[in-house]
């Protein structure tokens, strides 16, 4: 029997932040207007939907930030996007930039 996957398990290697900001996701699919729920220097935990396509490359963009980034996962409700560069730490994580 395989053993269940342990992705999720495994200690992060960067800090998250848990934020509550609207931002917008650009994919091949389109303009998608998405809620983030965790950032970290390396992605973020955001709500979609629709699903967002898994392993697309993407352009996440809050107020004046954009990143070139990858859609690691999605689900029907929440997807992870991964930074190809690492973020600068946020100063204010609570802060909203939208």
């Amino acid at each position: 029997m395989a053993e269940p996957s342990m992705a999720r398990e495994q200690p992060r290697a960067t800090e998250r932040n848990r934020v509550l900001w609207l931002a917008t996701v650009l994919t091949p699919a389109g303009l998608h207007r998405v809620r983030v729920r965790n950032l970290s220097t390396t992605g973020a935990q955001v709500l979609a939907e629709p699903a967002l396509p898994v392993g697309c490359d993407a352009i996440f963009q809050h107020g004046e930030v954009f990143v070139a980034a990858r859609v690691a996962w999605s689900n029907q409700a929440e997807a992870g996007i991964q930074f190809y560069r690492d973020l600068a730490p946020p100063a204010n994580p609570d802060a909203s930039g939208a």
